[in-house]
This record gives structure tokens, sequence and C-alpha cells, in this order.
């Protein structure tokens, strides 16, 4: 493995971890009014 490529595939780990993150936060946001519920509902 060269370092060129080496350095490329790090670039796109970091690209699909920020992805993955980016959509779990926005699928928390969205969920949120849910969440709540739920969670009030689950400490009653």
């Amino acid at each position: 493995m060269t370092k060129t490529t080496k350095e490329h595939m790090t670039m796109v780990t970091k690209i699909l971890l920020g992805a993955a993150a980016a959509a779990a936060g926005y699928v928390l946001v969205s969920n949120l009014p849910d969440l709540r519920r739920y969670l009030k509902i689950s400490t009653m």
C-alpha cells in the first residue's frame, strides 16, 4: 500500500464517518419530540 493510497483511504474514512455522524444527528433531531415523549412515558 502506497502512502497516497493510505492517505486517500483515511480521507474516505473520515468522510464516511462524518456523513454517518451527520445522518445520526439528523435522525436524532427529527425524532426528538417522540424521544421526549418516550422518556416521559418510561420514567413514569
